[in-house]
This record gives C-alpha cells, sequence and structure tokens, in this order.
C-alpha cells in the first residue's frame, strides 16, 4: 500500500477484478493503491473473502464516491467468465449497499489510454505505469488498476493521477452520466451500455 498526497476531497476508486486483483483509490487521506490475492480455490470461499477485501479496502479510504472496474467481455475459458462475474457480482451488491455508483470500463479503453494501443499487453501495462511514475507498480493488476484510475479521473473529473500529486484537485462531483441504481460500461469509440441493478 502506498501513500501519495492529499487530494482535497475528491474519493473514487478504480479495481482490476480477477482472484488476484489491483486497486487504486484516491481520497482525502492521499493516493493509495495496491493488490490482493484470493487464495481459497473453492468458490464460495473465493467470493466471501473477496467481499471481506472489499470491505478491508472501503475501510482503508472511507466511502468512494464511486467505483470504476475493468468490464472483461471475452474470456478464456468458461470457468473463468463464471468466476470474473462471481467477482463483479459482489463488487455490484457491495456498491449498492453502500449507495456508491458502480461503472464499468472496457478493457481496450483502459489499455488504449494507458499506451495508446487498445490490444497492449501485459507489459506494456506495466512500463507505462512505471514511466509515468504515479507509484512503485507491483504487478499488472496494479498496473491496470492504477491506469483506470487516471481514466477514471481524466474522463469524469478533469484530472489525473499527476494532477492529484501536485494538489490541484477541485471538483467532487459524481460522473452526470450516473444514476442511482444503474451501472455504465464504456466499450469504447462513443458507445456505451446501461444495465440496472439494484431495486
Amino acid at each position: 500500500m502506498h501513500t501519495q498526497s492529499n487530494t482535497n476531497g475528491l474519493e473514487v476508486c478504480a479495481i482490476d477484478l480477477g482472484t488476484t486483483w489491483g486497486w487504486a483509490a484516491c481520497s482525502g487521506e492521499g493516493l493509495r493503491s495496491g493488490t490482493y490475492k484470493i487464495a481459497p480455490e473453492d468458490h464460495g470461499a473465493r467470493f466471501f473473502e473477496f467481499d471481506m477485501q472489499l470491505i478491508e479496502v472501503d475501510g482503508v479510504f472511507k466511502c468512494p464516491q464511486c467505483v470504476y472496474y475493468e468490464e472483461v467481455m471475452r474470456f478464456i475459458s468458461g470457468a473463468s467468465a463464471k468466476t470474473y462475474c462471481g467477482y463483479r457480482a459482489i463488487l455490484m451488491q457491495r456498491c449498492h449497499t453502500w449507495n456508491i455508483s458502480c461503472i464499468g470500463v472496457g478493457v481496450g479503453e483502459i489499455k488504449k489510454h494507458a499506451t495508446g494501443k487498445g490490444n497492449a499487453p501485459k507489459d506494456a501495462m506495466v512500463a507505462a505505469a512505471k514511466a509515468k511514475r504515479w507509484t512503485r507498480v507491483i504487478d499488472d493488476n496494479h498496473a491496470d488498476a492504477l491506469a483506470l484510475l487516471d481514466f477514471a479521473l481524466t474522463r469524469d473529473f478533469s484530472t489525473s493521477i499527476a494532477k492529484l500529486k501536485a494538489h490541484k484537485v477541485e471538483s467532487k462531483e459524481k460522473p452526470k452520466s450516473q444514476t442511482q441504481g444503474y451501472i455504465d460500461i464504456i466499450l469504447g469509440e462513443g458507445k456505451r451500455k446501461r444495465r440496472r441493478f439494484g431495486k
């Protein structure tokens, strides 16, 4: 876990979902980020542990205004799809419980923002994160979360991680496109999908 500069109250979290998942968040206490590994092999135990880890992260940066997550559309197997969708369901449920906007961003959009290429490999994402010197990069999951946070700040808050570190954040508004009970999935080229969750 790494603490950077004060962010003047802006509270946003980005999560790269997976069995080893990365997160990056800015709050009034600064910019923080890291990774978690979900150890159990049993799916029930995995999902329970992920839920507990989300609660722990929420305790680190208080309660965010919104959470962004990497929206995966293609999977290498049915098992990986089931696991990912389980993690996403838990994240969405937590956001609904905490009354937080939950926003999915397509993998290609995150990669393009970080590297200029929507199909950039993992090592390119890590290299891009290291080159920008946001913080010490742990692995590709951490790099993806940092890139997603920077994408979110740039698109919806007219700032960036670099500006946060320079104490230039002013906006505290949630993205105007968000309505409680919905998530927006950003697919690129101006295309979006909107899904309803909760009541």
